[in-house]
């Protein structure tokens, strides 16, 4: 289901709006960090009769420049194929890659517990193929958001669960439901 074309608007200039209030001197004290998850990503396309769960990892890369706001960038692989249906016939579904640009916004600074939310631009690729013709990609590009909460074990060392809306775009839809760390430097 692709969010109300009203709604996106209104969604990227509310998290923008903590940067205004930031003062950016706290750019002298930002980190950088990165992350490994893994979890699965829901796939969905119309021609299919069902949505198929698929196993994924992804790696990220961000940049603090702020309390408040991170830049990052993320890449994704699918680590096993499924079966589908399309139109009567089998098909095997290959999640390839997704890479994606995200803006991180985060309330405040907490002590133990970091909630987050994610916007930006992903590009998802996957595969299907049938016994009888040749592999047919797909791909998407679209606006992302998404969730998350980071659990601090330590001041360098987060652990988080997060689920983000890779794509939904054309009667194609993929989404992610991933858990990991975060080690800040």
């Amino acid at each position: 289901m692709e969010i109300n074309a009203l709604l996106k608007p209104l969604v990227l200039v509310s998290c923008f709006v903590p940067m205004l209030f930031s003062p950016m001197s706290l750019a002298d004290q930002a980190s950088s960090y990165y992350g490994l998850s893994l979890g699965s990503v829901r796939y969905e396309r119309d021609e299919l009769t069902n949505a198929i769960n698929l196993s994924a990892f992804s790696g990220r890369l961000g940049k603090y420049f702020n309390e408040y706001f991170a830049f990052e960038g993320r890449l994704g692989f699918g680590n096993d194929s499924k079966s589908a249906d399309r139109s009567g016939r089998s098909v095997n579904v290959t999640f390839d890659n997704f890479v994606g640009l995200y803006g991180k916004f985060h309330p405040a600074w907490m002590e133990q517990v970091g909630p987050y939310g994610l916007v930006g631009f992903s590009r998802v690729e996957a595969t299907e193929k049938d016994r009888i013709f040749f592999p047919i990609p797909y791909d998407a590009t679209g606006m992302t958001v998404g969730f998350g909460v980071d659990f601090f074990v330590s001041e360098y060392i987060a652990v988080n669960a997060e689920w983000v809306q890779l794509v939904d775009k054309g009667g194609f839809s993929a989404h992610t439901l991933q858990a990991g760390f975060v080690t800040f430097y």
